[in-house]
């Protein structure tokens, strides 16, 4: 079994693994790149319930 210390240390390693893996989830770069955010349309929206009530339909069967 782990002590505490050992636990939080392995969680610290893996959050900065990630941050490298995925450095959009750092605040610096995205900050410096200077595309705008995707735009969320109407029709994106609608799909999107569309989906949602077909899957819950499937589920309740």
């Amino acid at each position: 079994s782990f002590s505490s210390d050992e636990d939080g240390e392995g969680v610290q390693i893996l959050t900065e693994r990630q941050r490298e893996k995925c450095p959009q989830f750092t605040q610096e770069s995205s900050a410096d790149r200077a595309q705008p955010p995707a735009l969320i349309t109407r029709e994106d929206i609608a799909n999107l319930i569309t989906a949602l009530r077909s899957t819950n339909e499937t589920l309740q069967q």
